[in-house]
């Protein structure tokens, strides 16, 4: 029997729509069979109960007066790897017509990154298929005609493969943006790598376009985990941000941060507009 589960939240995209099982909280008494799919103003999952919004992240894509926002003109499409207990949600953006971003729900953790896989080489569907013994394999087609397994190997399609992590821009004092804080060094742990043993951390200070770079080794042999202190020592500032790079073509386990930690001491009174 069909039943109504919500007369608000539709589905104007039914290539989005798909089923998967997922456990709430990481509670085997919260597993669930889902449906999920792009509503009109974000990606909704139900039960069967009324719907719920889980876009809260990347709200901003579905506003066309933000930077990216989706093209309301292009049908978008959705697959999951279930794998990974990933969703993966492909739309254009701006005037694009052909999809150009590839946005990410992990079912796990029910947090959203983003996938780039440069120009060209952008996945316009994808699909799960089986082999005899029903192991399960993901595959995106390009807009090129050509079909990619995915998450698999050091590479994609030959080009290399670059982890990011952005963090916000932050006030560091507690509460307090009338204080100016400098940041005397940065602490990164992760997983150790021996091939490609260096990232680029860059600092931002009071939400400039530029920043200041710094190597960070990842390098170590005789522990499991890497765990980095890089002096930084940078100027006074109110907000403080960080991006981390990381890239390879030859390491098929990419960087995986476990702690990232700021040193910072406050300096001066904040009562000068930044130029």
């Amino acid at each position: 029997t069909r039943y109504q589960v919500s007369s608000v939240v539709g589905c104007p995209d039914p290539n989005t729509l798909r089923v998967v099982s997922v456990a709430f909280a990481q509670d085997i008494n919260q597993s669930k069979t889902i449906a999920i799919w792009r509503g009109h103003n974000g990606i909704y999952v139900s039960d069967g109960r009324t719907p719920l919004y889980v876009s809260k992240q990347i709200e901003n894509v579905f506003d066309p007066y933000k930077t990216p926002h989706i093209n309301t003109a292009v049908p978008t499409s959705g697959f999951v790897d279930h794998h990974r207990a990933e969703y993966h949600w492909e739309w254009a953006s701006g005037s694009n017509t052909t999809y150009d971003k590839e946005y990410v729900l992990d079912l796990r953790r029910w947090k959203w990154f983003e996938i780039d896989r440069a120009s060209g080489k952008y996945i316009q569907c994808g699909v799960n298929v089986s082999d005899i013994l029903g192991n399960n394999y993901t595959y995106g087609f390009l807009e090129t005609g050509y079909m990619e397994r995915l998450e698999y190997g050091a590479s994609f399609d030959g080009n290399t493969i670059t982890a990011t992590l952005q963090t916000g821009d932050q006030i560091l004092a507690p509460n307090d943006p009338l204080t100016e804080t400098e940041v005397l060094r940065a602490n990164l742990v992760t997983i150790p790598h021996t091939t490609t043993t260096t990232a680029e951390l860059t600092h931002y200070i009071d939400t400039a376009s530029s920043g200041t770079a710094y190597p960070v080794s990842l390098a170590i042999s005789t522990h499991r985990l890497a765990n980095t202190i890089t002096d930084i020592f940078s100027l006074p500032g109110v907000f403080h941000g960080f991006n981390l790079v990381w890239a390879s073509s030859t390491d098929a386990v990419k960087m995986i941060p476990m702690i990232f930690a700021i040193f910072f001491r406050k300096t001066r009174d904040h009562f000068k507009s930044v130029a």
